[in-house]
């Protein structure tokens, strides 16, 4: 595979190499305009009269310079002539570069000739060596003259067939392809890299080492850019960044990174303003002291000069010791789990904080009352109609209110149970004097008293219960009873070891005289005892103490009975646990209550007794179907009872599909009103319960949250930037003080450190005290310089023909190659770039032009953009910026990148940010629009005058120059003075790219001819990227784009050219245009505007529940003019 990689570039080499007769490098033919030829005395500056083929020459040089930072424009010094592809050309030898000014006072042109840093036209220099096998040497220090003398006698002793003619030619020539040619030879000599590998699709396993990067930043980010810093430390990266979705501050965050890991980046682009963008962000962080911009105008001159600058900046600054503890993110962490809190589907009872803020839709809930076991709001909104119908039905949640739901699902026994109640209830009012449900509940307590007061136990043991001492003492005697009996169990077979029972006296006897007689007393006694035994083995003594202890428990045990007996407990072996259990039933009876139920009379207690299973049932029932009180009447809660249940048969359905716990809660209240608010209230109290932080919060608190946010990242950002100024004058210090330090107190690699050191900085101030013959950038990476250029300089911002000419292809020479606007670097041109690195950032936006190239095979008119997509990990910014309007940016939006623009308005324009100007007379002849063309000159003099950065831009070089004429002198001259200054651009449709202005002012130029015939030729706008060259146009205004037209869209007929349809949707698109359309807000958000200043977004949490969002769109808007305020 590496040698089909290699065939590539070649063959890459060969189309850079491979140019045509005509371009002016091989042939320069001076009857072409492109070329100007002169006549010098000597090779110094000179002065030209102004003329208009000079100024042709100077206005093709000038754009080439803004628009890809090129230096063009060179004197030719002496051309040969000889046969070039079978035709005979006039090829210039000596090249030498030029700069002009204009005399403000003559109006002359004014030249600067750089002899010191002339090329030999590298054009012969390669066709001499590729067809002739001979090789030029490179001038080396001597001027132009002692070159060309070189040359002539080199040509005479190897050449043939040619003539040199001494001919003195200014012109813009395209020399520096061949800077590129040379770093691709030198690319193809060695082992291609991953990266290069890879972009030329080679399937490899990636290897490129994950660099710790920070979390911190310079500038502020999004969502979008959040992704990407995920992305790049896991490999190679594409950043698709449409016009103004913040791709310079991505880049900048990233850069700042590297840098803080103290990694070495190359940032490459074709267009010198965009590196100086990103200078002037790091500026703002005061970190552009460790970056160089190198453009095809930068001499090693500049580069010394720029080491130096940054040489003395660490050694003259003083670090501060400022800290702030980097918490946004924990800020941001809270702050986004109690969106996602806000945003649970069932947060309040059950709904959304939004169903439930639609409920209440915002009425007053303080007095309101409230049951923490009251229904869910989810239940309430569930059962919502069928109440509201229920409500219809009986006219009055009043008729309900006696009842609890059992009483409809019993229906069908209802009415009898309530007559048989009702009789029983008239017979117990007379007997028992039960009349109400507290009366009724007395009796139901009473009816275990009474049966525990009719116990037998009761009867026989009342005299213990009611004497506290007597319950001591059986409490005392049980225990030890127990305690006895389990001792007793343990000797019991000491009885059975006997052949005959013996008396305690015996016993006594025998124990003393083994104890203390005289060894024949012992073995007489000892005899005596063995045959008293059961078994000869048992020993005598022991046996005696064993049956004397026996005894004495059993004696103990006689005691206790006997105290049992005087308690009246005549077995206790059998009552003893049941008259224990029994008091413990007593003890949950207050005594006063067993007192009470003693004096109540028998009879009562009796019928008690004899009716307690009914007593029971009927109080069970009363409390299933009847919402009563203590004191409610149960004749007449029954007789309501029966009247009401006949009266709601209509409304059985609806009852029975209401939920028990809503049916609970309708008795308490009127009306639904009143229920939605009680359900409202109670499930309010209880979030408050579970989530005070969450219910506490409301839009005061939310906005002050974003902006503590906001302002504690700004300081993040600001102590980052310090902290990257801190960690390189600590390294500064640490180099010097190493090399301060003697040899014998170093180690190994401290000592060969230090001598890369000392040999380093010796080189630098060499060069810092030269006035000329610096040395390259090259020589000095290729030096123990090197290790001082990556702390003093470690971000390098160059065009690729400049890292071609400036940096040693060396594999490891950079950690990390940015790529910006890719879609305009030729693959071609990114390869050694890729050579010098180990990781690509690639970052462009591919609905942007390719670039202009010399290719024609596969690989070489492939842009490095086009070609990363297919090869690395993307990620895309979808948040744009630069539009203040979204209708500005609104065509783009809509026919290129899919309306996935994330846009922000500004407050109103007082007038639309799309103004179309209709120009009625305006007729196309001779390829130009004349009366279109005034009115454009009149609103550029209008704008000039006010001081507002423009862009002008036609669709044809004969309509820019119809529009330049119709401006007076004065004006002419402003808008030159503002292109210069970069404050203004003038421009066809095919040089616009990567430029900016507030104000766009667009002149179509082409319409109906004389004869009133419109015929659909737009130029480069036919070309296959002509709806890309309208992307780029259309988003490059910040605040207004102005349209002169001479045509309608009804004008168009459709096309079987898509471009052309594009143009006519995109005039569609000023003709709609209405102030009403300039306030679209983000993620179809609706906020409430008031007097064009302040917004409220309600229910914020819904609409954009994703912090980080949210916390980007507060910032942009607040940057923008808008007052916000939020609701919850």
């Amino acid at each position: 595979m590496e040698q089909e990689i290699k065939d590539i570039i070649q063959d890459m080499i060969f189309q850079l190499t491979e140019i045509q007769a005509s371009d002016i490098l091989a042939h320069a033919d001076v009857s072409k305009k492109e070329l100007f030829p002169i006549q010098l005395s000597k090779l110094e500056d000179f002065t030209c009269p102004a003329s208009s083929e000079l100024n042709h020459v100077l206005k093709i040089s000038t754009q080439h310079k803004r628009e890809t930072d090129t230096q063009t424009l060179c004197l030719a010094i002496q051309t040969i002539a000889w046969n070039y592809k079978g035709k005979s050309v006039s090829t210039p030898l000596i090249l030498c570069p030029l700069e002009f000014s204009i005399s403000k006072l003559t109006q002359e042109i004014q030249f600067k000739l750089d002899t010191e840093n002339f090329i030999v036209n590298p054009f012969f220099r390669n066709e001499l060596l590729r067809s002739y096998g001979l090789e030029l040497r490179t001038p080396a220090h001597e001027d132009i003259e002692s070159y060309l003398s070189y040359l002539s006698d080199f040509l005479e002793n190897n050449f043939s067939s040619y003539t040199l003619v001494p001919q003195q030619i200014i012109g813009n020539f395209h020399y520096h392809r061949y800077q590129l040619v040379k770093d691709l030879d030198a690319l193809h000599a060695q082992h291609p890299n991953e990266l290069v590998r890879e972009i030329l699709g080679e399937s490899i396993e990636k290897s490129n080492p994950d660099f710790a990067l920070s979390d911190q930043l310079l500038v502020a980010d999004d969502k979008d850019q959040r992704q990407i810093f995920d992305k790049i430390t896991s490999g190679n990266l594409v950043i698709q960044g449409p016009p103004g979705t913040g791709k310079t501050q991505v880049l900048t965050n990233i850069i700042g990174k590297y840098l803080d890991s103290e990694k070495m980046t190359l940032v490459v682009s074709e267009k010198k303003v965009a590196l100086e963008v990103l200078v002037q962000k790091l500026k703002s962080a005061q970190l552009d002291h460790f970056s160089v911009v190198i453009d095809n105008q930068t001499k090693p001159k500049e580069l010394i000069q720029r080491l130096k600058k940054s040489w003395e900046f660490l050694e003259q600054h003083i670090t501060t010791s400022t800290k702030t503890i980097p918490y946004s993110e924990l800020l941001l962490s809270n702050l986004q789990l109690q969106l996602d809190k806000l945003t649970h589907h069932d947060l309040v009872g059950g709904v959304s904080l939004e169903t439930f803020n639609q409920l209440r839709n915002e009425r007053d809930l303080e007095a309101i009352e409230f049951d923490l076991q009251a229904p869910s709001v989810a239940t309430w909104l569930q059962h919502r109609e069928t109440i509201l119908q229920l409500f219809e039905s009986i006219g009055s949640f009043e008729e309900l209110r006696v009842f609890k739901k059992e009483a409809f699902l019993q229906q069908k026994t209802f009415m009898t149970s309530v007559e048989e109640l009702t009789h029983a209830f008239q017979q117990w009012e007379h007997s028992l004097r039960i009349d109400t449900l507290e009366s009724l509940e007395t009796y139901i307590k009473q009816i275990p008293r009474c049966q525990l007061f009719e116990n037998e136990y009761f009867k026989k043991y009342a005299s213990i219960y009611k004497s506290k001492k007597a319950q001591t003492l059986f409490q005392q005697l049980r225990i030890q009873y127990h305690q006895l009996e389990g001792s007793l169990q343990l000797r019991e077979q000491e009885e059975k070891i006997w052949k005959n029972p013996v008396s305690q006296s015996e016993l006594e006897s025998w124990k003393k005289g083994l104890e203390t007689g005289n060894w024949f007393q012992k073995r007489r006694i000892a005899k005596q005892v063995k045959n008293q035994l059961t078994s000869p083995t048992i020993n005598p003594i022991q046996a005696v103490t064993n049956q004397l202890e026996y005894q004495a428990l059993k004696q103990k045990q006689h005691t206790i009975v006997a105290q049992f007996f005087e308690l009246g407990i005549e077995r206790p072996a059998v009552e003893l646990e049941g008259i224990h259990y029994f008091f413990q039933q007593l003890q949950k009876e207050a005594l006063n209550e067993i007192n009470s139920i003693e004096k109540l009379p028998a009879e009562i207690r009796k019928q008690v007794l004899l009716d307690a299973d009914q007593l029971q049932k009927a109080y069970q029932f009363l409390h299933q179907v009847f919402n009563l009180t203590p004191n409610s009447s149960i004749q007449q809660v029954l007789q309501l009872g029966k009247q009401k249940m006949g009266r709601l048969i209509q409304a059985h359905a609806l009852i029975e599909q209401t939920p028990v716990e809503l049916f609970r809660i309708i008795s308490r209240v009127s009306n639904p009103t009143e229920l939605e608010l009680f359900i409202l209230k109670s499930n309010w109290i209880q979030f408050e319960s579970t989530f005070p932080e969450i219910a506490k919060l409301n839009g005061t608190h939310l906005k002050s949250k974003i902006e503590s946010i906001l302002e504690q990242t700004a300081l993040e950002q600001q102590h980052f930037s310090n902290h990257i100024l801190e960690q390189k004058k600590t390294k500064f210090n640490a180099y010097n003080a190493l090399l301060r330090t003697y040899a014998a107190q170093l180690n190994a690699d401290q000592k060969h450190l230090k001598q890369r050191l000392k040999a380093g900085k010796a080189i630098l101030v060499r060069e810092f005290s030269k006035t000329k013959q610096y040395k390259t950038m090259r020589e000095l990476l290729d030096s123990d310089a090197k290790i001082w250029i990556e702390l003093l300089t470690p971000i390098w911002l160059s065009t690729p023909t400049q890292v071609a000419a400036n940096f040693p292809m060396e594999s490891t020479l950079f950690d990390v190659v940015i790529f910006d606007e890719a879609s305009q670097i030729p693959l071609a041109s990114a390869l050694g770039s890729l050579q010098r690195s180990n990781k690509a950032i690639v970052a462009g936006d591919s609905q942007q032009m390719a670039p202009s190239h010399y290719f024609n095979s596969t690989f070489g008119g492939v842009d490095l953009l086009h070609q990363a997509n297919f090869y690395y990990q993307k990620a895309t910014l979808k948040h744009h910026y630069r539009s203040k309007y979204p209708n500005l940016i609104a065509f783009s939006n809509r026919f290129f990148y899919e309306n996935e623009l994330i846009v922000y308005p500004s407050p109103t324009p007082a007038e639309s940010s799309l103004k179309l100007h209709y120009v009625a007379n305006g007729i196309f002849e001779n390829r130009q629009n004349t009366a279109e063309a005034k009115a454009v000159a009149t609103t550029i003099t209008r704008y000039l005058t006010t001081k507002h950065n423009i862009g002008v831009v036609a669709f044809s070089e004969s309509q820019l120059q119809c529009i330049w004429n119709q401006l007076a002198p004065e004006v002419q001259d402003q808008l030159a003075l503002a292109i210069e200054q970069n404050t203004a651009f003038f421009k066809t449709l095919e040089q616009v790219q990567g430029d900016e202005c507030a104000i766009l002012i667009i002149s179509l130029g082409y319409g109906k001819d004389p004869a009133g015939e419109f015929h659909l030729r737009f130029g480069p706008l036919n070309q296959k990227t002509g709806g890309k060259r309208l992307n780029v146009l259309f988003s490059r205004a910040q605040e207004r784009i102005e349209l002169f037209t001479s045509l309608k869209s009804s004008d168009f007929k459709l096309s079987e050219n898509e471009n052309i349809n594009l143009l006519k949707h995109s005039i569609q698109l000023f003709e709609t245009s209405t102030n009403e359309t300039e306030l679209q807000f983000p993620f179809g958000m609706q906020p409430l505007v008031e007097s064009n200043q302040s917004l409220l977004f309600k229910n914020i949490a819904q609409q954009l529940p994703d912090a980080l969002e949210l916390i980007t769109m507060h910032r942009v808007l607040t940057n923008r003019g808008w007052k916000i305020e939020y609701q919850i």
